[in-house]
C-alpha cells in the first residue's frame, strides 16, 4: 500500500487519505483497495480491546469507497460492521431531506453514477432491521442522490427508512423518498405505527398516492393477516380514509374473506364496513350467511354479538329471514349462555316466517335446550328427540407410570448435565444413579465422571459452587469430585476408612443442625434434601442405593420395597441415614400388609426398628393447617433494597402428635419457621417445586403450605417478580399426591389460576382436573379462598374464570358449581354496596359460569347477594347475569 495513504489512513484524517487516492493511478488504487481489509486486521490487533478509533474507522471506509475497483465488493466493505457500527456521521447536519455527506460526497467523486448506483443497491441489501444498521442505513441513503435520486426498495431499507429517516413519519410530504416507499408500507411487515395513520392520510389526500390505490393496498394488507399489534395501524389509516359505502362494496368480497381468520382488529374493520354497505344497499343473501357464519364463530364476544345483532335487525328488512335464523342455529349449543339466549330469541322471532324446512331444522335444533328455552322455539316441543345433552363426563384418573432409574452410566452423564435446567427436580433421580453406578461400576463412573468434569470444569470443577453444599449443582459437583479424587482400586479402602473418621467426628462432637440456613435461601423441604444428598456423597463407593428412593410417580415407596431395601441393608453391615430414613417414612405408603409387617419385626438395628414401629403404628393425626390473609413485606422488584407490604395467603401449620419417625424432620410440620409471617421469605433460583409434593406424596395439605410462599407470587399484581420462581409442575404433582386437601391446596389452585404464564395456568387446569377426577378437589375451600383472594386484590378473577371455564368444558360441571356457590356470596355481598361499574372484573363471567353449571347438573341454591344485584336493572353484563343465574339456580317455591 502507498505509504502516504497509509500514514493518513492511520492517523485518522479520511479527507487527506482521499486526496492522496486521487493522486494515484489506476493500479495505486487498486493496491490500496486489495491492502485494506489486512490493514483493518493489523490496526484491531493493536488497539486496546480491538476497539479502533472512530476517526480511523472513518478513514478506512472512505479508503474503500474510493479505491475499491468493484461495486460488489466496495458494497461489501461499506457494509463491515466493524467500519460502520452505530454512529450516525452520515446524517445531514441538522436533519432534513438525505443528501451526500461531504466526505462521502468526496470519496465517490470520481466514481460514474451506475458505479454509485449499484454500490447502493448491494448495500441495501444488507441493511437488517436491527440498530446496530442505522449507521448503515444513514450512509446509504445518503448516497442515493448520487445514485439517481430513487431509494432502493429492499424491505429492510423500508424498515431502515421508517424508523431512522430524520423527522419522519411528520415530514413525509418534504421526503424525497416517500413517492416511491409510500406504497411499499403496506407490504412490508412491520413497517409504518400509529404515528404515521394522519401523515400518510394526508399524503394520499395531496394526490401523491392514488386514493383507490391506498384503499386497495390497506384491504389487501389486512387480508394478508399478521400479528394484530402490525395491523391495528392499517385499521386506523382505513378508518382515516374514511371510504364511503360505494368504496367499501367495491371491496365486498375482500372484507368477507377477512373475517374467519384475520385477527380481531382487521376482523372488526370488515364486520363494520360489511354492515355498512348492507345498510346502504342490502348484500346478497350469500354473502350475508358467509358473513355472518364466519363472524359468529369467531373466539372474540364483541365480533358475535355485533354478528348477531346485525343478524336480529335486518332479517325481516331484508327479506332474508330463512338465511338468518339457518345461520344462528349452530348457537343454540353455544356455551356461552349469553349468546345462546340471543341465538334463541332470534329463532323465536323469525322461526314462523321461515320456510318449512327451516322451522324443522329449528325445532330439532331447539329439541336439545332446556324446557324453558325450547317452549321458546316453534314445534321444538314436539320434536322426539334426547333432550337436553347431558354434560360430558370427568375422564377417569390414569397415574401416570413411575419414572425409570437411570439404567447406563452414559444415561447418567446426560442426565447430569441436563440437571442444570431440572434443578431440584432432577437431583434425587442424578444422584440415586450415582450411588448405585459407583457401587456397582466404579471403574465404568470413575472414568464417565472424570470425563464430564474435565469437559465442563465451569459446572462440576472444583471453583464452581465448591463451597455451597445447598444447591442442587453444587451437590452434585460433590459426587462427582469425590469420585474422580479417588482412583477406583483404592476407593474402597478409602471410603471405609472415610466412614470411620465420618463416624468418630459424629460420636465425639454434636452434628450440625442441618436446618439451619444462614442466608435462608431454601423451602425447608428442599433443605431436607439437600441433608439427604450430602448423605449421599459422604456414602458414595460403599453405599448400594439410597433407601427413600420412590416407586411411584407421585412420590409414593411401596412398604414392601422399603423393607426389603432395609433388611439388605443390615445385611451388608449398613447403617442407614438419618436424612434417608426420614424421607423414606414420609414417602412410605399407609397401607401395609401383614406379610411385610412380618419381614419388618426382622430389622434389628435403632434405625430398622424405628421403620419397623412406624410401619405398625396407626398413622399419627395430620397437621392442622390454616390459611389466612397476612401482611408481609418483599421488594418492589429484584434491584430494590426497599421493601413493600401486601397481603398473601399464607400457611400456619401445628404438628399434633408426632411419630417418632418424623422427629428429625418436625422442621417440615411447623410453618412458619419463626413463628409468625413477616418478610417473605427468599426463594432460590433453582426450579424443582414439583419435588415437594413428591418428597411428602400423603401428606398433600403439607406439601400445600410449603408451596404457597412461592405460589402466592404468581399473579404478580403487586410487581413482585423477583420472588415468582417457575414453580414447573408443582400443582400437577400436588394433585397426584395423596392425603386430604383442604385451604392450603385451594389456595395454591388459585393462585396458580391467576398467574400471569399462560403456562403456569395451564398446570392449575390440569391439577385441577386431575383432582376433580380423583373425588379430591376441595371445591368448597376454592370457592371461599378465590372470594378472599379477590377481595384483597391478590390475584386477578378473569384469570381464575378462563381456568374454570375450562374445566367445565373437561366435565368438571359439579365441582365447578361448587366452587361458585362458595365464592359468589362474599363477592356478591361486597358488590351490594358499591356501583356497579366498581364490581370485580370477571365477576359476570363467573356469575354465567356457575348459571352454566347450574343448568347442566340440575343444580338450585340461594345465593346471598344475587337477588340485590339482580334486581339493580339495567343494561350491565353483572345485572344480566345475576338474573339469569337466580333464574336458573334459585330454589323454586
Amino acid at each position: 500500500m502507498n505509504q502516504a495513504v497509509r500514514e493518513a489512513i492511520t492517523a485518522g484524517q479520511g479527507r487527506t487519505a482521499l486526496r492522496r487516492i486521487r493522486d494515484l493511478d489506476a493500479a495505486g488504487r487498486r493496491e490500496v483497495g486489495k491492502e485494506l481489509p489486512a490493514l483493518l486486521r493489523e490496526l484491531r490487533d493493536r488497539a486496546t480491546y480491538g476497539v479502533i478509533d472512530q476517526p480511523v474507522l472513518d478513514a478506512l471506509l472512505l479508503a474503500g469507497l474510493a479505491s475499491i475497483p468493484g461495486p460488489a465488493a466496495a458494497a461489501q466493505w461499506l457494509a463491515r460492521s466493524e467500519l460502520m457500527g452505530w454512529i450516525l456521521r452520515w446524517r445531514p447536519p441538522g436533519g432534513g431531506a438525505p443528501a451526500p455527506a461531504p466526505a462521502l460526497e468526496e470519496a465517490v467523486a470520481d466514481r460514474p453514477d451506475e458505479w454509485v448506483a449499484e454500490v447502493v443497491r448491494r448495500a441495501a441489501g444488507r441493511v437488517r432491521d436491527n440498530w446496530r444498521y442505522e449507521g448503515l442505513y444513514t450512509a446509504v441513503a445518503a448516497l442515493v442522490p448520487r445514485a439517481g435520486g430513487t431509494p432502493p426498495t429492499d424491505d429492510a431499507f423500508v424498515l431502515g427508512w421508517t424508523r431512522w429517516a430524520p423527522d419522519l413519519p411528520w415530514a413525509l410530504a418534504r421526503d424525497p423518498f416517500a413517492a416511491t416507499l409510500v406504497p411499499r408500507l403496506f407490504e412490508v411487515d412491520g413497517a409504518g405505527g400509529a404515528d404515521w395513520v394522519e401523515p400518510v392520510a394526508a399524503f394520499v389526500a395531496s394526490g401523491r398516492l392514488d386514493r383507490a390505490d391506498a384503499l386497495d393496498r390497506c384491504v389487501r394488507r389486512l387480508l394478508r393477516g399478521g400479528r394484530a399489534q402490525d395491523l391495528r395501524w392499517f385499521c386506523a389509516l382505513h378508518d382515516e380514509l374514511a371510504p364511503t359505502p360505494e368504496e367499501s362494496a367495491a371491496r365486498l368480497r375482500d372484507f368477507v374473506r377477512m373475517l374467519p381468520a384475520a385477527p380481531g382488529p382487521a376482523a372488526d374493520l370488515a364486520l363494520r364496513e360489511i354492515r355498512r354497505v348492507d345498510e346502504a344497499s342490502p348484500v346478497p343473501v350469500a354473502v350475508f350467511a358467509e358473513a355472518v357464519e364466519a363472524a359468529l364463530f369467531r373466539p372474540e364476544k364483541r365480533l358475535v354479538r355485533s354478528a348477531l345483532a346485525w343478524t336480529g335487525r335486518t332479517a325481516r328488512r331484508a327479506g332474508r329471514t330463512d338465511a338468518a335464523v339457518r345461520a344462528v342455529l349452530p348457537l343454540l349449543e353455544a356455551e356461552d349462555l349469553a349468546v345462546r339466549d340471543r341465538a334463541v330469541k332470534i329463532v323465536a322471532r323469525h322461526a314462523r316466517e321461515a320456510s318449512a324446512g327451516t322451522r324443522e331444522a329449528a325445532a330439532v335444533a331447539g329439541a336439545a335446550l332446556p324446557a324453558e328455552l325450547r317452549a321458546l322455539i316453534p314445534g321444538a316441543d314436539l320434536v322426539d328427540g334426547p333432550g337436553p345433552v347431558e354434560p360430558a363426563a370427568l375422564p377417569a384418573y390414569v397415574p401416570p407410570p413411575a419414572t425409570p432409574p437411570i439404567g447406563s452410566v452414559a444415561e447418567l452423564v446426560e442426565a447430569t448435565l441436563l440437571l442444570v435446567e431440572s434443578g431440584w427436580g432432577g437431583l434425587e433421580r442424578v444422584m440415586a444413579a450415582i450411588v448405585e453406578h459407583a457401587h456397582r461400576d466404579p471403574e465404568g463412573v470413575h472414568e464417565a465422571l472424570s470425563q464430564l468434569e474435565a469437559a465442563r470444569p465451569w459446572l462440576f470443577g472444583p471453583d464452581h459452587d465448591a463451597h455451597r453444599d445447598d444447591r442442587p449443582l453444587g451437590l452434585v459437583g460433590q459426587a462427582v469430585r469425590g469420585i474422580t479424587r479417588v482412583e477406583p482400586a483404592t476407593r474402597g479402602a478409602r471410603s471405609l476408612v472415610k466412614a470411620m473418621r465420618t463416624r468418630v467426628r459424629q460420636l465425639s462432637r454434636a452434628a450440625a443442625d442441618p436446618w439451619q440456613d444462614p442466608n435462608d435461601l431454601l423451602a425447608p423441604p428442599f433443605r431436607l434434601l439437600a441433608w439427604r444428598m450430602r448423605e449421599a456423597v459422604d456414602g458414595l463407593g460403599w453405599r448400594p442405593f439410597l433407601l427413600a428412593v420412590p416407586t411411584e410417580a407421585n412420590g409414593l415407596l411401596d412398604p414392601a420395597v422399603l423393607v426389603e431395601r432395609a433388611l439388605r441393608y443390615e445385611a451388608d453391615g449398613l447403617a442407614i441415614g438419618r436424612a434417608d430414613l426420614a424421607q423414606a417414612l414420609l414417602r412410605a405408603a399407609p397401607e401395609v400388609d401383614r406379610d411385610t409387617l412380618k419381614r419388618a419385626a426382622e430389622l434389628t438395628s435403632a434405625q430398622g426398628r424405628i421403620l419397623a414401629e412406624h410401619l405398625a403404628a396407626d398413622a399419627p393425626p395430620a397437621p392442622e393447617i390454616t390459611v389466612a390473609p397476612v401482611s408481609v413485606r418483599h421488594r418492589l422488584h429484584s434491584l430494590s433494597p426497599s421493601r413493600e407490604r401486601s397481603l398473601r395467603l399464607l400457611p400456619t401449620s401445628a404438628p399434633t402428635t408426632m411419630s417418632p419417625g418424623f422427629r428429625d424432620v418436625a422442621p417440615l410440620f411447623a410453618l412458619p419457621r419463626s413463628g409468625s409471617w413477616d418478610v417473605l421469605p427468599k426463594l432460590g433460583f433453582w426450579p424443582g417445586y414439583e419435588e415437594i409434593p413428591r418428597m411428602m406424596p400423603t401428606h398433600r395439605e403439607l406439601a400445600a403450605a410449603h408451596l404457597l410462599p412461592a405460589a402466592s407470587g404468581l399473579p404478580r399484581v403487586d410487581d413482585a417478580s423477583w420472588s415468582t420462581p417457575e414453580i414447573g409442575d408443582a400443582v400437577v404433582s400436588l394433585a397426584e399426591a395423596d392425603g386430604p386437601a383442604g385451604p392450603a391446596t385451594a389456595a395454591v389452585l388459585a393462585y396458580a389460576a391467576s398467574a400471569q404464564e399462560s403456562a403456569t395456568r395451564a398446570t392449575a387446569l390440569e391439577g385441577l382436573l386431575v383432582l376433580a377426577s380423583r373425588g379430591r378437589l376441595p371445591a368448597a375451600d376454592l370457592g371461599r379462598t378465590i372470594a378472599t383472594l379477590v377481595d384483597t386484590g391478590g390475584v386477578k378473577l378473569t384469570r381464575i374464570v378462563g381456568v374454570l371455564g375450562e374445566a367445565v368444558h373437561a366435565g368438571a360441571h359439579a365441582e365447578v358449581w361448587e366452587t361458585a356457590r362458595e365464592a359468589l356470596p362474599p363477592l356478591l355481598t361486597a358488590t351490594a354496596t358499591r356501583r356497579t361499574a366498581d364490581a370485580p372484573r370477571g365477576l359476570a363471567d363467573l356469575l354465567q359460569l356457575a348459571a352454566r353449571c347450574a343448568e347442566s347438573v340440575g343444580a338450585r341454591a340461594d345465593l346471598p347477594g344475587l337477588a340485590d344485584v339482580a334486581a339493580r336493572g339495567g343494561s350491565s353484563a353483572l345485572v344480566r347475569e345475576a338474573a339469569r343465574l337466580q333464574r336458573i339456580a334459585s330454589p323454586k317455591p
